[in-house]
């Protein structure tokens, strides 16, 4: 079957690549994740593209279907019919049922058939692809949720020149440090000591 010619236009490079990173979903986190988004959404765009160009094929090889059969019915049922002593002075089109035996046995609707098969089935294939990355977005979009990342962010928490402000996740956030606990008050006097003592002296 002829590729669509406009596919063959088409540079598929980043459904290549997205597709190379699906594996990353397991490992990312939200310093990867608008990265992996990007390349997602790059990769689908190209897959909804291919979809789209293999669909409109679909529609236009449905339509040369259906003006063959009305050649098939019209002309060359009445002649096949006559030749297999089918047809009748009364009815020299053949039943229904006898025109759609012809148009079913033609050997160029036959074909024709068979590319509209292959084209819906490359229609599905791209639909598959654009579906895989549209999820992979999503679990990727997930992590983030409604945070917003510093990509310019250190491990450390320092920033690297953004120049904007840091949001930091929660789980990477660090505990407030606790006020520092006050020494106990020494005594203000000594203690009482019994009658016939002398009190300690404290140095």
């Amino acid at each position: 079957m002829e590729v669509p010619k406009d596919l063959s236009q088409l540079d598929t490079n980043a459904l290549v690549y997205a597709e190379s990173r699906l594996e990353d979903v397991a490992t990312a986190n939200a310093f990867k994740a608008p990265d992996l988004l990007a390349v997602f959404n790059a990769g689908y765009v190209v897959a909804a593209k291919a979809r789209a160009i293999v669909s409109g094929q679909v529609d236009r090889k449905e339509a040369d279907i259906q003006a063959l059969k009305a050649v098939i019915a019209l002309e060359r049922a009445p002649k096949r019919l006559q030749e297999l002593g089918l047809s009748t002075t009364r009815s020299p089109g053949g039943s229904a049922d006898q025109r759609d035996a012809v148009i079913a046995s033609d050997p160029d609707y036959v074909q024709a058939k068979r590319e509209l098969s292959e084209l819906v089935a490359l229609a599905e294939y791209y639909r598959i692809r654009a579906w895989s990355l549209e999820k992979a977005f999503s679990a990727v979009k997930a992590i983030i949720g409604d945070r917003s990342v510093n990509p310019y962010l250190s491990a450390g928490g320092e920033d690297r020149g953004n120049g904007g402000r840091v949001t930091v996740p929660q789980q990477h956030r660090q505990p407030p440090e606790a006020p520092p606990t006050a020494a106990p008050p020494r005594p203000s006097s000594s203690p009482s000591a019994p009658h016939g003592f002398a009190a300690p002296r404290y140095g």
